[in-house]
């Protein structure tokens, strides 16, 4: 097809093939009994038609090429407009855009201008949307306050700029005055993204910004993957409140991420395993975690309770916090019981897809990322941590 032809051409001469100006007639593969067919452009746009004979086709071909002949001869363009065509024909050289395809560019331009709006105005929309998926359950709680956290710095930052302006360049500059850690920016980045995916469909903008700005990544790597020794282990869990202490364990010996523990109930947790539905997992796909034998002994005495694992979700942090203190282990380092207990896992079972497949991960993921950061005897000593092992001394 000629298309590809100039796609082709494009990349191994640097220069597009011009587009022809008249109709040509072309045999090709029969279509619908039809081997003849005439092809050129019509207002920049490929046009075909097809025709039975050879006859039939360079007829057709030969009246509208005339019209075409006819059409400019018939125009008067005065000196003043040939002119500025020329100028035009200059600044696109090389562009492979014609003057008609600028002109057209330039208008759909004017008309994203005119229909996009100052970034706070849209914002106070998207306050109401955000609002409205929250109170019909399509948005978590946890996800509309961080998608209305990052709103509001944008707010700040851009006020009554207008959407079509705000470029990748000046999103960098926003993520990078933000006195935040670079975990704290990608999680910006990821919400305004969104958030300007929602002005891309609405029609404020002509495509989203935000994709071309990179990550902000910890000392300009990936994420380092620290995991917790059986003795720190211990520690927190013994530093841990008795009502926290089996999120704690199951954050630990079962992997579950915190976010996905908040959602959880008890009906959730099962004799022998976890049950996360797609609601509540992080990548809304349903897993089932089986549980370790120590893991149950952490959540036998809690057999029977109905209702949220957690009574008070706000309070999460600052109990973490807290506990993560008074264990020793500040500053505390991003998904380390999740670390922990995917390393300790593998070590002992050898099996990155049963793995996988209780982390929520891929195979591929727990290979590159938890391979020999520890050992099996490790492992074992990981797993026979005890109830037992880990109360307060009033509780023994």
């Amino acid at each position: 097809m000629p298309l590809k032809f100039n796609v082709i051409l494009r990349s191994n001469r640097g220069m597009p093939k011009p587009r022809p100006t008249q109709f040509e007639v072309r045999r090709s593969k029969p279509y619908h009994g039809k081997a003849w067919r005439i092809v050129g452009y019509v207002d920049g746009k490929l046009k075909q038609h097809w025709f039975a004979t050879e006859k039939e086709a360079k007829a057709e071909a030969a009246w509208r090429n005339r019209e075409i002949a006819a059409y400019g001869s018939k125009i008067t363009i005065d000196a003043e407009l040939r002119l500025e065509a020329s100028r035009a024909r200059d600044l696109l050289e090389g562009t492979g855009l014609s003057i008609l395809d600028a002109v057209r560019t330039a208008l759909e331009h004017r008309q994203l201008v005119i229909r996009s709006k100052p970034f706070a105005t849209f914002a106070a929309e998207y306050r109401e949307e955000i609002n409205d998926r929250l109170s019909t359950g399509r948005l978590r709680p946890r996800a509309a306050e961080s998608l209305r956290e990052t709103l509001k710095r944008m707010t700040g930052y851009f006020g009554e700029t207008l959407l079509i302006d705000i470029s990748p360049e000046k999103l960098t500059e926003w993520l990078a005055e933000m006195p935040l850690a670079a975990r704290s920016k990608k999680r910006h980045r990821a919400y305004g993204s969104q958030i300007l995916e929602a002005a891309l469909k609405a029609g404020y903008l002509a495509s989203n910004p935000m994709k071309g700005v990179e990550t902000f990544k910890a000392n300009g790597g990936e994420e380092e993957i620290t995991i917790l020794s059986p003795e720190e282990i211990e520690r927190l869990l013994k530093s841990s409140p008795e009502e926290i202490r089996p999120l704690y364990a199951i954050a630990a010996f079962a992997g579950v991420r915190w976010g996905e523990i908040a959602r959880l109930n008890w009906e959730d947790i099962k004799e022998r395993e976890i049950v996360i539905s797609a609601s509540k997992a992080k990548t809304r796909s349903r897993r089932v975690v089986e549980l370790t034998e120590n893991l149950k002994a952490f959540l036998r005495p809690f057999r029977g309770r109905s209702g949220p694992l957690l009574l008070h979700p706000r309070s999460l942090e600052r109990i973490r916090r807290r506990v993560a203190a008074e264990a020793g282990l500040t500053p505390w380092k991003n998904n380390a019981l999740r670390h922990s207990f995917i390393s300790y896992f593998y070590a002992l079972t050898s099996d990155e897809n049963k793995t996988a497949a209780l982390a929520g991960n891929s195979p591929a993921i727990v290979h590159k990322h938890y391979r020999a950061l520890t050992n099996r005897e490790t492992a074992e000593r990981y797993f026979a941590i005890t109830p037992e092992k880990t109360k307060f001394p009033h509780e023994m």
